[in-house]
């Protein structure tokens, strides 16, 4: 709102998650290389194809099975072939939302925990829908940190974590200042497949340093750019 002479009032709107009463303890993300147990199945419900390979890319290489679905119909047919520990479940989908999916599943007496997954924080609060029925809720883009200390809480498993090297030791290999390079070149434009293939090519060929590589991997799965710049730009630093 503006007057001439006055000045003006700017009024922002933010769509914040609120306060979840399910406390979860903090994780070192960047440290996590899978967990103690059996492996554990898990169910994507999606009908966005990116983000059911970033949930895949992300969490098979911890050791769990990751089993997707593209919507609600798909994910109940393939029940009667697996059993999933945990769901994770999209909220907009077409021909059934993912609060109806909740209901159906909990009325076929599947008692597995249930995580609703959705682009606002407040995404269905305002249907008519019994939000007692799941068990947590993540908002995208999903913050890896807050994605593995939710599945470390519901389905009660501890978390297998990378030793941290100690800090009066040296990196166990140099970094190449030409790859960090290409991998900014990349980061510069955009380009974030072009980034993530040159990374993989950089780390079979041994010109990074295995941390930076684990590092790099599990930020380029949230896409923080802004965080893989700043660890490139330090390398360079050092160097």
């Amino acid at each position: 709102e503006s007057k001439i002479g006055l000045g003006s009032i700017f009024t922002v709107s933010l769509m914040l998650p609120s306060i979840s009463q399910v406390t979860h303890k903090p994780i070192a993300a960047d440290r996590v290389i899978g967990y103690h147990g059996d492996t554990l199945s898990l169910m994507v419900v999606d009908d966005d194809p990116n983000q059911r390979r970033l949930l895949i890319d992300t969490l098979t290489p911890l050791g769990f099975n990751v089993i997707a679905a593209a919507d609600g119909t798909s994910c109940l047919k393939m029940l009667d072939q697996c059993s999933p520990k945990l769901f994770m479940l999209d909220i907009s989908m077409p021909d059934m939302s993912g609060w109806e999916l909740v209901a159906e599943l909990r009325d076929r007496g599947i008692h597995a925990p249930l995580v609703m997954i959705s682009a606002e924080a407040d995404e269905g609060f305002g249907v008519d829908t019994d939000k007692s029925l799941h068990n947590d809720y993540l908002v995208k883009p999903i913050n890896l940190p807050s994605l593995l200390s939710t599945l470390a809480y519901h389905l009660n498993i501890e978390l297998k974590l990378a030793d941290a090297l100690p800090e009066s030791n040296p990196s166990p290999r140099k970094n190449d200042p030409v790859a960090i390079n290409e991998l900014l070149s990349f980061l510069d434009i955009g380009y974030v497949d072009g980034f993530k293939k040159a990374l993989i090519e950089a780390e079979e060929t041994a010109r990074l340093a295995p941390l930076l590589c684990s590092h790099l991997h599990h930020n380029l799965a949230q896409l923080k750019l802004t965080t893989i710049r700043s660890q490139l730009m330090a390398e360079i630093d050092e160097n």
